[in-house]
């Protein structure tokens, strides 16, 4: 295990929730979010986290390990490969890759939900939507196969919204009170005011 993962594993063992920038400033580490995931995928470390003031906080949960998954990478043909497939676009937003918007090579079923390391399973997204669906996907018991984030190029058109928590919990309650998803609830809406 590498130094810096040794560190945010003694950070987390303090048994209270542990600050992003304090991970970053301990670490000196731009991408110890991805660490943490490896430490959770790869090493099987029950590591939580939770907002707080708007900021990502991180804990170990337990001391038990959960069994470990390999990580692994593409090489530089499978790549190659994904590039030419993907011709330059992010199939989730449909910018178009440049200096300024990296691409991310994106594990269509995340690792944490039983995804595999096979090209099959690799997409090419942009940095930001990387983000975002890594932060949609920690949280969902919804069916991989047929999401938009995984498969774009098969599921339903979809729009994404970014709602503050307040109405996220009131679209909550709403929906479970007219039984439908919060998705079919929020559907609903939009064709009665379309109408």
């Amino acid at each position: 295990m590498s130094d810096v993962k040794k560190l945010i594993i003694e950070l987390l063992q303090s048994k209270e929730w542990v600050s992003s920038k304090e991970l970053l400033k301990k670490t000196k580490q731009k991408y110890f979010d991805r660490r943490i995931r490896e430490l959770k995928d790869e090493e099987g470390y029950d590591i939580i986290n939770k907002f707080v003031n708007g900021e990502p906080h991180y804990k170990l949960n337990s001391s038990k390990r959960n069994p470990l998954k390999e990580r692994t990478y593409l090489s530089k043909k499978q790549k190659d490969e994904l590039r030419i497939k993907n011709k330059d676009f992010c199939p989730l937003c449909g910018n178009q890759f440049s200096d300024i918007r990296k691409m991310s090579y994106d594990h269509r079923i995340p690792l944490i939900k039983g995804g595999q390391g096979t090209i099959e399973n690799f997409q090419i997204i942009c940095h930001e939507c990387n983000n975002q669906k890594r932060s949609q996907c920690r949280h969902c018991d919804l069916d991989c196969n047929i999401c938009f984030l995984a498969f774009p190029e098969t599921a339903n058109p979809v729009i994404l919204l970014q709602i503050d928590k307040e109405t996220h919990d009131k679209i909550s309650i709403l929906s479970k009170k007219d039984k439908l998803t919060q998705n079919e609830f929020i559907l609903k809406i939009i064709k009665k005011y379309i109408k």
